[in-house]
């Protein structure tokens, strides 16, 4: 089984009990998470921190029934964050967050990666003038794909999708910063329409020129305004091919989760007082908010 979850931020914010599900949700996460959150200035960029740790470790007790307060999460190769509960060995994970949504996914046959992404960002230039900026870190039949869109916002998804789907290679193997995103290179088809309710599978990866043959993308929107990438490294073809032929006869969509579900088997993990916390609170609602509400 694989999960893909994804959180609105915004929504999470408009709950009329969200002060009590953002208390909770300090107390239930390890102290590095309640003061790594304390570091943002951005509101909204202290909530994506929570909500992230939140699916990590929701994620990892629905998949391996341990309890929430015995889930470690340590880091391994390359610094990718890996779950140290025996029971999870096998499930990799990832989150990602921009715009309005934080969101995972889950594999346990394959190194995984995801990357979301907003679409419709209030911009200063238009989309041709922001491909041609960022055109080096692009090949040229990538930037054509990109190009060839004929509507202003067919060309900014575009770009958006071929951005997450080399963010989600990264993630996956933990590379992080490269010094040449060229080097990484995608052939979509070009049939099929990349809009909001799309599920796409068939996507090629080539690394310096080389088809790189055990990837499989997933391609879709999380919601009109928000497109995803995850890619996923297999050991081998032929497990890949498997799983491609499973997404052909039922696509995974990102499932939108609350927070409440994120905490229902959630339980404290430090004695932080209450004092302590209605001050992060309060500290945390005065914070500016960088995406409009």
């Amino acid at each position: 089984m694989v999960l893909r979850w994804a959180v609105s931020l915004k929504k999470s914010e408009l709950l009329s009990h969200f002060e009590l599900l953002f208390r909770n949700a300090l107390s239930c996460l390890p102290n590095e998470v309640f003061t790594k959150q304390a570091l943002f200035h951005f509101r909204d960029d202290s909530l994506a921190s929570v909500v992230g740790q939140l699916l990590i470790r929701s994620a990892i007790v629905h998949e391996t029934n341990c309890r929430w307060e015995d889930v470690l999460i340590t880091k391994g190769h390359r610094g990718k964050p890996m779950s140290a509960v025996a029971q999870a060995a096998q499930l990799d994970f990832n989150i990602s967050h921009q715009g309005d949504y934080v969101v995972l996914a889950t594999s346990r046959s394959a190194s995984i990666g995801v990357d979301v992404m907003r679409v419709n960002e209030e911009r200063d230039r238009n989309s041709l003038e922001h491909i041609e900026r960022m055109s080096k870190l692009f090949t040229d039949r990538e930037l054509n794909y990109m190009k060839s869109n004929s509507t202003d916002q067919e060309r900014w998804q575009a770009f958006y999708r071929i951005w997450c789907l080399k963010e989600s290679v990264l993630k996956a193997t933990g590379t992080g910063l490269v010094d040449n995103l060229r080097n990484f290179s995608f052939k979509v088809e070009e049939s099929e329409k990349f809009e909001p309710g799309c599920s796409i599978t068939t996507t090629q990866f080539y690394e310096k020129d080389v088809h790189q043959e055990n990837w499989l993308f997933e391609e879709s929107f999380v919601d009109n305004e928000h497109c995803v990438a995850v890619g996923r490294l297999f050991n081998d073809t032929k497990t890949m091919l498997e799983s491609k032929e499973s997404l052909k006869q039922k696509f995974v969509r990102f499932e939108i989760k609350s927070l409440e579900e994120l905490l229902s088997r959630s339980t404290s993990l430090h004695d932080t007082s209450e004092d302590d916390i209605t001050e992060e609170y309060s500290r945390f609602i005065r914070k500016p908010c960088k995406n409009k509400q």
